[in-house]
């Protein structure tokens, strides 16, 4: 017979619980790469997803703070992150974030550690803004925010120098790039006649 468990601990105090960790500070988590354009668009395909660079020196949890997406249209898309299993990052990770109905993406492996709405979509080529706000002592604060104009190539995301990972370094467009040479890049995911490219979790390839 099938066994069934349960877990508590009735008739004597309830132990501590414990304390969650604090969110990423202003400008300790910053946007490092993004695939605005997924290939495949024309067939209903959409393998947006983004990565961001912990830079604090503790684990940080990011349940509660808010992903909000702008355009000129004057209205914003927002997702709050929620797991009833934690989302948290450690210093130095590079943290993935796809869109939740990227099947085809999730197929390849896409290495990642949240999986967020499918509210918030890219324009392939209108000016846009993705900002992350996180809790804080006054209210919800920016922890960081880029903006981007679209026109990319298909599949090819937009990534930021190793040499400008800082809140102030990726707010200058001309410190991002869109590599051409596939070959540099670490992870790849063909859908139909086409391939999405990126260096998710790890360095960008740009020269």
């Amino acid at each position: 017979p099938e066994t069934f468990r349960a877990w508590g601990s009735p008739g004597e105090p309830n132990p501590a619980c414990p304390v969650p960790d604090a969110p990423p500070a202003v400008g300790e988590m910053i946007f490092t790469e993004i695939l605005v354009r997924s290939a495949g668009a024309e067939i209903g395909h959409n393998e947006e997803w983004f990565e961001m660079l912990y830079t604090g020196s503790s684990q940080a949890s990011l349940l509660g703070c808010t992903l909000v997406n702008g355009d000129d249209s004057g209205e914003d898309d927002e997702h709050v992150i929620e797991d009833p299993l934690g989302v948290t990052v450690g210093p130095g990770e590079y943290f993935v974030f796809v869109r939740s109905s990227a099947a085809d993406t999730l197929a390849c492996s896409l290495p990642h550690g949240y999986q967020y709405g499918t509210n918030i979509t890219f324009s392939n080529d209108a000016a846009e803004t993705l900002t992350l706000l996180c809790p804080g002592d006054a209210g919800d604060q920016v922890i960081d925010t880029i903006s981007f104009d679209g026109g990319f190539d298909p599949g090819i995301p937009w990534q930021l120098h190793g040499d400008w990972e800082t809140a102030e370094g990726n707010d200058d467009p001309s410190h991002w790039c869109s590599q051409a040479d596939t070959e540099t890049y670490t992870w790849s995911c063909t859908v139909g006649a086409e391939t999405n490219y990126g260096t998710p979790e790890g360095p960008s390839s740009c020269p």
